[in-house]
């Protein structure tokens, strides 16, 4: 772009060409159109004085233009050669005027740009053709050389194979071939094996475990195969295998077939409810909330709260309904809160940090763990095995307390541990003479305890609860038959003796 530059001249001029009109406009009164001279000196004065004033006003103008043309070209000049004049952005490209071959010009400028498009487009093609043709010669002179290197060493003897060992016959080397032998075996092994497996499946039949093959799983068919025949084994079918089983199991135990299951005497089932319609439907909704809640208690982190579990049993037995958890292990962590809650009561009613309440029976434990089995839905069998679980194991804690601090000296301590082991049979009276449980529970004391240990105990437990003399001596390890009759004589002469120091009198055998 073009840039015009003003000199202090032509700045001159062209003030000299704003400021002629404005000189020119201002005329000075000509001697005509004064008033004639008069004779009289005072009007010569006034005359005078008039012409004076006109002319001073033309003066005054022509000076102040011509100091505003010297501020102009003169005063500034330094100022306006340092630094260079440059005019507005809309007057930039004043001074341009657009030729008569601008149309020619746009053309040749567009033919420029596609010219040069062009070759760039033709030298990154040649580029590209280049660097392929320089590529496929270096792949080709590889290759070259890969091959002549492939028939160098074809061409040369074989080389001596170093082998970890060697075995000969003559010259001929047998360790290669010992090799592929030693595969082709592996391979018929594996092969033989799997299309077993595949006859084993197309015939029928099912994987056991023989125990006398130390609970090795063996492949027993339904039918017996040609191939056991010929080898001499002797084939098992499916129902023989039963009927051997069954045989076996009969032989090893001392009962052939296990017993209907029957309710406990302990079992303590809830009155029945006649509710009305509406407040069976009311109570239903309020007992599925409230399990609900239950439910969520593991979500939270925190464990199964007795009082709500209390809460769902009022419900259910206020409109005569049942609730169904959302899954069966659920179901069984809430049944056994409230089971191990019922243990805690039964070992002491009046300190325990639980309460059951009167639940409407003499009995409360048992009638809040029967009358929940069947709130949640629990089986009978299933529930009663719940709670003989639950008691066996506070009886086995409650013994090794006791055995734990007779041999410490703390026979006090040991009573009261004894006490709660005493209430738990009577109020709950889960296990029974005869059950797998108590035979457990003397097993695990026989280590840690001796007899002279296990006596006293059962002597005191005997006299705390006469009728849970035989369940205590299986419990500790003693025959019922052997032990209870002699605890009972030796109580017996115990009182009498008591008694008869009491009286004073010399009791019958020992006056004989």
């Amino acid at each position: 772009m073009q840039t015009a530059r003003v000199s202090s001249s032509e700045g001159r001029s062209a003030m000299r060409r704003h400021a002629a009109p404005a000189l020119s406009s201002q005329r000075l009164p000509s001697l005509r159109s004064m008033p004639p001279r008069t004779s009289d000196s005072q009007g010569d004065v006034a005359v005078a004085v008039e012409a004076l004033d006109y002319r001073g006003l033309a003066l005054g103008t022509t000076i102040i233009s011509m100091c505003a043309i010297i501020s102009a070209g003169v005063a500034r000049p330094a100022a306006a050669e340092e630094r260079a004049w440059k005019p507005r952005r809309h007057f930039r490209r004043m001074g341009e005027r657009i030729g008569d071959d601008w149309a020619e010009q746009a053309v040749e400028l567009e033919e420029t740009a596609k010219e040069q498009t062009s070759a760039h487009s033709r030298y990154i093609q040649d580029f590209r053709r280049t660097q392929q043709e320089e590529e496929f010669r270096r792949m080709k002179s590889e290759q070259d050389a890969r091959v002549k290197r492939a028939n160098q060493l074809m061409s040369q003897p074989d080389a001596a194979r170093n082998l970890p060992f060697s075995v000969k016959v003559g010259n001929t080397e047998l360790v290669p071939y010992m090799f592929w032998l030693a595969v082709f075996g592996v391979v018929a092994y594996t092969t033989r094996n799997m299309w077993g497996a595949m006859r084993k499946g197309s015939r029928g039949g099912r994987w056991v475990y023989d125990r006398s093959m130390g609970g090795k799983k063996v492949w027993v068919s339904d039918s017996p195969s040609d191939l056991d025949t010929l080898s001499g084994r002797v084939a098992v079918r499916s129902a023989e295998f039963d009927r051997l089983v069954t045989v076996a199991a009969v032989g090893n135990s001392t009962v052939a077939t296990a017993a209907p299951f029957q309710l406990p005497a302990w079992w303590n089932p809830p009155p029945t409810s006649f509710a009305g319609k509406d407040v069976r439907e009311a109570r239903q909704a309020e007992a599925d909330k409230q399990l609900t809640r239950i439910e969520q208690s593991k979500n939270r982190g925190e464990d199964y709260a007795l009082a709500d579990i209390l809460r769902l049993r009022v419900l259910c037995q206020e409109g005569g309904v049942t609730v169904e958890t959302r899954t069966k292990g659920g179901r069984d962590a809430i049944y056994k809160a409230a089971v191990e809650a019922a243990v805690m009561y039964a070992q002491d009613r009046t300190n325990s940090d639980v309460n059951l309440g009167d639940q409407n029976s003499e009995f409360p434990e048992t009638r809040f763990v029967t009358a929940l089995a069947g709130d949640l839905k629990v089986a009978d069998e299933r529930a009663a095995s719940s709670v003989r679980a639950a008691a066996a194991a506070a009886c086995r804690s409650r013994l090794l307390d006791a055995l734990k601090l007779l041999k410490e000296d703390n026979e006090m301590d040991a009573l009261v541990s004894l006490l709660y082991l005493s209430s738990l049979t009577q109020n709950l009276p889960a296990l029974t003479p005869g059950s797998a449980e108590p035979e457990l529970i003397a097993s695990s004391l026989q280590s840690v305890s001796t007899v002279d240990e296990r006596k006293k105990i059962f002597y005191i437990l005997g006299q705390l609860h006469a009728d849970g003399a035989a369940l205590y001596a299986e419990m500790l390890g003693f025959e019922a038959a052997a032990v209870v009759p002699k605890l009972f004589a030796d109580v017996e002469a115990l009182k009498n003796q008591v008694q008869t120091r009491e009286g004073g009198a010399t009791p019958p055998a020992a006056a004989a």
